[in-house]
């Protein structure tokens, strides 16, 4: 038997399948009335989705449903919202985390389905997959990462009233995992500053990572220009850096990155022979020994500090292969070229530089950002501090 009407208007009943209809009436959009029904198992419950919705209509407080997927969202968001408001670099961090991992896995959820229970088990999924070795893939960092991102996704589309709640709001988030951080001792520095002395790519590198805490993009982005050497000044305006398997030349991470350092007498020097080993190589490949097909793939006058020995430009990863590569063979220790920045806060924090001035010296957005990188380091810097205190105090 069909459904019969009840004395209720919008809720029928089905005497073969036992259940209640509610009909509810969103209105019209594009001149097309859009409906959807819901099921009740008893009349009291109808009457209460109903009455729910009603009153939910009148404080506007509705969704119109959608037939859009979360890959859908995805789509629009980036290219509506990301793309335009955000660095390229950061479009396309946030593209491979979208492609590669959030599509292939929920993508396919209608937006307005997703539920918290989906997401959880989407994180669960990534916490857990392993590599043929048995190695975890993604660290509880990384899929923290995919948390945010999508997170921010999703409250977008409840501004815009295409969602009423947030799911990625109500599961637990991949916990944070503090980085273990790996520096050079003095002495350590000092033996790396004499092993590098005779590399072309790496030395200038390794001084500017080493004594003065450049980040790599900075330093594969600085220039001759950049350089004040009659005041002894460097001043970090822009950074090369990787976007989409593209080099970039953009602004500086943030406002308190672009920055002006001073160096010593002895950087100075260092610096001085290594733009006269650069324009001396610019006579040995001069323009007129070289092919127009060598030209088309050389930058000769690139004014870059960090080049090799055509004066190409050196690419920002092959820096950190290149560093890793370099502390291998001499069999000092192991740490990144992002490690020599680390050394800068190490040394700064043993020199007794506060806090304010190791953040500006790094160029981080703000102290509470140096603190929170560094907070052991720091830590240990307190307890010393205490002890001595208390040494006073007996």
């Amino acid at each position: 038997m069909a459904r019969i009407k009840t004395e209720i208007q919008n809720i029928s009943f089905d005497d073969q399948r036992k259940k209640y209809y509610i009909t509810l009436n969103y209105g019209y959009e594009s001149g097309k009335q859009i409906k959807k029904t819901k099921t009740a198992k008893t009349k009291t419950e109808a009457k209460k989705i109903l009455k729910e919705f009603e009153a939910d209509k009148i404080r506007g407080e509705l969704t119109t449903p959608r037939t859009e997927t979360l890959a859908d969202w995805l789509d629009y968001w980036m290219t509506n919202v990301v793309e335009l408001s955000r660095e390229k670099t950061t479009f396309c961090g946030y593209k491979i985390i979208v492609d590669k991992h959030i599509v292939p896995c929920i993508g396919n959820i209608p937006l307005q389905k997703l539920t918290p229970q989906k997401i959880q088990e989407f994180y669960t999924l990534e916490l857990n997959a392993v590599n043929e070795k048995g190695n975890h893939t993604l660290s509880s960092n990384t899929v923290k990462k995919h948390h945010t991102l999508l997170k921010t996704a999703l409250e977008y589309a409840v501004k815009q009233d295409i969602i009423r709640v947030n799911p990625a709001k109500k599961v637990s988030a991949p916990k944070y995992v503090k980085p273990e951080i790996s520096f050079y001792t003095i002495d350590s520095l000092k033996i790396l500053f004499d092993l590098i002395d005779s590399d072309y790519v790496l030395k200038p590198a390794v001084y500017l990572a080493g004594k003065l805490g450049l980040r790599r993009e900075e330093i594969a982005g600085l220039k001759w220009e950049h350089l004040d050497f009659e005041n002894n000044l460097i001043y970090i305006k822009e950074v090369r850096a990787m976007a989409n398997r593209e080099i970039i030349i953009k602004q500086t991470k943030n406002i308190s990155s672009t920055r002006r350092l001073s160096f010593g007498d002895d950087l100075k020097s260092t610096l001085q022979e290594i733009k006269i080993a650069h324009e001396e190589n610019k006579k040995i490949f001069s323009l007129d020994d070289l092919n127009t097909e060598e030209l088309s793939e050389i930058c000769i006058d690139s004014d870059y500090v960090v080049t090799n020995e055509l004066g190409i430009p050196i690419h920002p990863g092959y820096l950190s292969t290149l560093f890793g590569k370099f502390v291998k063979v001499y069999g000092i220790p192991h740490i990144t070229l992002h490690g020599l920045r680390h050394t800068i806060a190490s040394v700064g924090n043993d020199a007794g530089l506060t806090l304010y001035d190791i953040s500006k010296i790094l160029g981080h957005s703000s102290p509470d950002v140096t603190g929170k990188i560094y907070t052991h380091l720091f830590d240990e810097t307190q307890r010393d501090a205490m002890a001595k205190i208390q040494d006073r105090l007996k």
